[in-house]
């Protein structure tokens, strides 16, 4: 799996959260998310199963549900599930795809996936033009090229200041991506192994993605069926002080950000 963390300038400042000193939250499912072209047959866990992993790995990493008596620091939003290659995405231009620039972010953070998807335009002019153009790729940006043309399992957790929240003021902390293409294995069964191997990087910050070793495999049984909605308990128990239409628009446009369209949910 791939891990891509990063913080802004006021999320570098946080102190890490351990057990003794905890951080405190409510979380936000944005839903899941299928994009690209759909998988026959792919059956994702339930909300509430990933909702589960989440709070597990976050209580592991310091962070835990916010209460009457310990008021949130942070608003946690999350997405999970497919992003897979687009039979039907159009070239505009020279410009990548959406589908494929996100792919791009989920395993090229920063400057990586900038440059990257500088010299691919480039590469494209070149093309069209008719002109020869030698690749400026690092051998290491040849390799996340690579993975991102592949359709991947994801989840993604973006941590925003909840106090700035509650003034209507947008103010992102930090944010983790975790990914791995498609290993033979159900949706399910990766996505809370992703939570468990991208843990370690919440509310960290990396120059280069990571690579980490987690099994993939189905471990124990995980809840399998229909999405059913967005996990929202977290969120609904303590949300007297924030607007929800106004972090459901957030987390929406969000969502669309980083899978590059709208939500394409199952049905079954």
């Amino acid at each position: 799996m791939v891990v891509v963390a990063e913080t802004s300038a006021e999320g570098a400042k946080l102190t890490r959260p351990t057990s003794d000193q905890p951080a405190y939250y409510v979380a936000f499912d944005e839903g899941y998310r299928e994009a690209g072209d759909p998988v026959a047959n792919e059956k994702p866990p339930t909300a509430a199963a990933v909702a589960r992993a989440l709070r597990q790995t976050l209580a592991a990493e310091g962070y835990r549900p916010a209460t009457s008596q310990t008021p949130p620091s942070l608003l946690l939003i999350y997405h999970w599930g497919s992003l897979n290659k687009d039979s039907l995405a159009t070239q505009s231009g020279v410009k990548i795809d959406p589908n494929l620039k996100a792919r791009l972010a989920l395993v090229a953070g920063g400057k990586y996936a900038h440059h990257i998807e500088d010299e691919f335009t480039q590469l494209q002019l070149a093309r069209e033009l008719h002109t020869p153009l030698r690749g400026n790729l690092t051998n290491r940006e040849q390799d996340l090229l690579e993975l991102a043309q592949d359709g991947r399992y994801f989840v993604i957790v973006s941590a925003y200041d909840y106090a700035a929240l509650s003034r209507h003021e947008t103010r992102l902390l930090w944010r983790t991506k975790m990914s791995a293409s498609d290993p033979g294995v159900a949706l399910a069964a990766a996505l809370p192994a992703l939570i468990q191997g991208g843990g370690p990087y919440f509310g960290r910050s990396n120059e280069e993605s990571q690579f980490v070793g987690i099994p993939l495999g189905p471990g124990d049984k995980v809840e399998t069926g229909s999405p059913a909605g967005p996990e929202t308990s977290d969120l609904t128990s303590t949300a007297g002080r924030l607007d929800d239409p106004f972090i459901r628009d957030l987390a929406e446009k969000e969502g669309i950000e980083v899978t590059g369209s709208r939500s394409r949910a199952t049905s079954s």
